[in-house]
């Protein structure tokens, strides 16, 4: 958060004639285990404080909405999809949603697809340890870094 109103009772140790030209950048943790932080700015004079200001608030703005854009895109986002016990444990490396329906799980033990409609996990013969896993649209390709 952007704060342009800095009451002087936060910076008890700054001069009097400086409090009007502080701006506070304010960042707090989305969970509660974490205290949030404060940097304070001294701007030069008073306009170029309302520009700073608005700058770093389009910033936040911007940030807010690519966030909040790809927290709607992930359909997947808090939800558990697989729960693996016993022998049918896997170290997984990292997913990749293929469609609503499947998803792409790259592991140590190999590559699989889940479907998580059904709640089924197929392993995909013929790959060692799967590790990361991208679409290039662009080019209809899938790359997987294995080993």
């Amino acid at each position: 958060m952007v704060h342009g109103a800095v009451g002087a009772s936060e910076l008890p140790n700054t001069a009097k004639s400086d409090v009007p030209y502080v701006l506070k950048l304010e960042s707090c943790c989305h969970t509660s285990c974490w205290p949030g932080q404060s940097i304070y700015f001294l701007a030069p004079s008073f306009p170029d404080k309302q520009r700073w200001v608005a700058v770093m608030e389009s910033v936040v703005a911007g940030g807010r909405a690519s966030r909040e854009k790809a927290e709607a895109d992930a359909k997947l986002l808090g939800n558990s999809l697989l729960k693996l016990e016993g022998d049918d444990r896997l170290d997984i490396n990292c997913t990749l949603p293929l469609t609503d329906q499947i998803v792409l799980v790259g592991s140590e033990e190999g590559l699989y697809a889940l479907n998580v409609i059904k709640n089924s996990l197929t392993h995909i013969p013929g790959l060692g340890s799967v590790f990361q896993i991208h679409i290039i649209k662009e080019q209809e390709k899938l790359l997987m870094i294995v080993g």
